[in-house]
């Protein structure tokens, strides 16, 4: 999984907007929580970077695992 519940977000059904609305009072009473959940995150993102998918890309294809 790339978002993973309570490490880098809350995962919350879109079609609950009372789960919406308790996830946001959550955060709000627990801004160390945010914080956690939003350094995390970055982290994370951080990650998937155009430059890391090209060498990713380039390396499948000098590998000989590429189109034929």
């Amino acid at each position: 999984e790339i978002i993973v519940d309570k490490q880098d977000a809350l995962m919350i059904p879109y079609e609950q907007p009372e789960a919406w609305i308790k996830a946001f009072t959550y955060l709000d009473k627990n801004p160390a929580e945010a914080e956690r959940l939003s350094k995390n995150a970055k982290k994370k993102v951080e990650y998937f970077t155009w430059e890391r998918r090209v060498a990713q890309i380039c390396t499948f294809i000098r590998n000989g695992k590429g189109f034929v």
